[in-house]
């Protein structure tokens, strides 16, 4: 390349350690490195929010209207017990790796908390051809696909309820020592509540009415629950359960 396009004769090793290079060396690896930290940064923020932040998006609180999808592993406690909290804990990061699958439908992982994760979407990607169901049974499908890998490892194949609900949130950045960008309001806790109630009623996802009436997807059946009352809330919340249609196809088929 340099006699190409320098015209200079200039062997390997002699261009290696010419004394320009090392600006060179230096330039490229910390830049490497700086590339390295951005990513890792973007990452810890998640993938929409470190421009956001830079911006100062997040310093004053703000509304969006948002979905909100709580997903939690079914039998945590006695999976936790018999395998022990190292080998639960690499259990919980294959399962978080496989959730990486919900970025291709809009979803933004916003916690981790134990072995729970919460998902989020802007009201309109989430909304758009149902994505933020095709999201939880993406993630479903990825981990059936892995359950030979998972009963090999762990003795076990991780399932995963959710709950899900679509209302306006609170935007902002918190904390002084340590950043965060938080999302507040009633819709989170509603999800949570509704998340709770799968074990309940034998279901693997279930939605408020608020979510189900602004959906626009036949994808999927629907079954209306009723009303329920939920912890620390004085009105009770329409649910609704949600079923994949072809799911329901290969049931009825085998049947």
């Amino acid at each position: 390349m340099v006699r190409a396009i320098f015209g200079i004769e200039i062997g390997f090793v002699a261009f290696v350690f010419e004394p320009g290079s090392l600006a060179q060396y230096t330039y490229i690896v910390a830049t490497d490195v700086f590339m390295v930290f951005l990513r890792r940064v973007n990452l810890l923020l998640g993938e929409k929010n470190l421009v956001k932040l830079l911006l100062g998006r997040y310093y004053r609180p703000y509304e969006e209207q948002r979905i909100f999808m709580f997903l939690d592993l079914q039998a945590s406690t006695p999976l936790a017990e018999r395998l022990g909290h190292l080998t639960y804990s690499r259990l919980l990061q294959d399962c978080f790796n496989d959730l990486g699958v919900v970025a291709r439908y809009g979803a933004e992982v916003y916690q981790y908390v134990g072995d729970e994760a919460v998902l989020t979407w802007e009201a309109g990607q989430g909304l758009k051809d149902g994505d933020c169901l095709k999201a939880f049974y993406a993630f479903r499908d990825r981990l059936e696909s892995r359950d030979q890998y998972y009963r090999d490892r762990y003795g076990c194949g991780p399932f995963f309820k959710a709950g899900a609900h679509l209302g306006k949130v609170t935007v902002t950045e918190v904390g002084k020592y340590k950043r965060e960008i938080a999302f507040h309001g009633d819709t989170l806790n509603t999800a949570a509540r509704i998340q709770a109630h799968c074990n309940k009623l034998k279901k693997e996802l279930l939605i408020t009415e608020t979510l189900y009436s602004a959906l626009d997807t036949d994808a999927y059946s629907f079954e209306i629950l009723g009303k329920v009352a939920l912890r620390g809330k004085v009105k009770e919340v329409g649910i609704v359960s949600v079923a994949r249609r072809e799911d329901k196809n290969s049931l009825s088929s085998r049947d």
